[in-house]
């Protein structure tokens, strides 16, 4: 499915988790994950948090997934970072 994010929150803990686990910087993450019209993603329902939107980027040489929830925040096209990894 085509997912468009207008709009991506970064908490100060995910934030800190991103950068302290993985070794990834949460700016050029969302530098590549914004406003992007070729976002490629998966949506699953997950029963405590609700639906969210597994994207795959590349940063650099590069490649990350990215866990997104729709954010608490706003409109339907700014989501919530949950995490990022490696693959």
């Amino acid at each position: 499915m085509r997912l468009w994010v207008a709009r991506l929150h970064i908490s100060a803990r995910t934030e800190a988790k991103i950068r302290g686990r993985h070794g990834l910087d949460p700016f050029e993450i969302r530098e590549h994950i914004e406003c992007r019209r070729t976002l490629d993603g998966r949506q699953y329902d997950d029963p405590a948090r609700g639906r969210q939107y597994i994207v795959k980027v590349t940063v650099g040489s590069q490649r990350i997934v990215a866990v997104l929830y729709a954010s608490r925040h706003g409109a339907e096209d700014e989501f919530d970072l949950a995490s990022a990894y490696l693959i």
